[in-house]
């Protein structure tokens, strides 16, 4: 491995490790538990069609957030209220053929027959 190359890993394991993700099988406390006590899972679409995975607990307020820096109008298509922890990464893996990067996915048949039957 170059040493560049080896920078690079550091730099980017240095950086996840940061971000303090929680381990699906983490016990909770009854604090943190609280927040996800009203969280949802919703799917929001832009006027060009890509749709947004993601779960919040305020869901038409992550809709005003992501407005403010999007040049497109935003819809919400579906939320539904969630009792997983992390339900999105279920559907990141189920639907990653249709990722176009990050949480955005392309309106394929199959994510938006999912949205129309949750």
């Amino acid at each position: 491995m170059t040493d560049l190359r080896r920078k690079i890993m550091n730099d980017l394991d240095d950086r996840i490790s940061r971000l303090n993700i929680p381990e699906p099988d983490r016990e909770y406390t009854k604090k943190s538990s609280l927040r996800w006590k009203n969280r949802r899972i919703y799917f929001i679409q832009a006027e060009t069609g890509e749709i947004k995975i993601g779960s919040a607990n305020n869901v038409r307020h992550r809709l005003e957030c992501f407005q403010i820096g999007c040049p497109c109008k935003l819809i919400i298509l579906k939320s539904k209220k969630i009792k997983e922890l992390m339900p999105e990464r279920e559907l990141f893996k189920k639907f990653s053929k249709h990722r176009k990067y990050g949480e955005w996915f392309y309106p394929a048949d199959e994510l938006l027959d999912f949205i129309k039957n949750l």
